[in-house]
């Protein structure tokens, strides 16, 4: 029997993490609506994402990260292969990100910040422990899901 946590569930609540962090993290900034004098000014209009801590968006991905860490786990402790929720999980994290990116860029007065980028990452961490955990299955796990 191997020491320590499997890989998988390292890699697992390493994602999460990643996770939470990005929905923490502030998901687009501002952009100078223009220059007086050489300094910048800015609207005072409120874009979703823009400030650090957590609003419905940054919520939503949380929930989505906490939930796919959970049932990723549950699924490794029973001896089950955590692929399709891992997949699915990191697969909604990735084209969410991929989204609403592209709707900040959309713009010229909003541009992506650190946040958003990370939640993504956080994704494809969670696409990376499914085709691990499918092409590599442990001894003995039902491969039924």
């Amino acid at each position: 029997m191997p020491d320590g946590p499997p890989p998988p569930l390292v890699a697992t609540l390493v994602a999460a993490t990643t996770g939470v962090v990005g929905a923490w993290l502030p998901w687009s900034r501002k952009l100078p609506a223009g220059y007086t004098d050489g300094k910048p000014y800015y609207t005072m209009e409120y874009t979703p994402g823009s400030i650090t801590g957590f609003d419905p968006l940054s919520a939503a991905a949380v929930i989505v990260t906490l939930l796919v860490a959970g049932l990723t786990a549950v699924a490794l402790r029973r001896g089950r292969s955590p692929a399709p929720v891992s997949l699915c999980g990191g697969g909604v994290l990735i084209v969410a990100s991929l989204l609403l990116g592209r709707e900040y860029c959309s713009g010229d007065r909003i541009a992506v910040d650190w946040g958003l980028p990370v939640v993504g990452v956080a994704g494809l961490l969670f696409v990376a422990v499914g085709v691990w955990t499918h092409l590599r299955p442990a001894p003995g796990w039902d491969r039924r899901g």
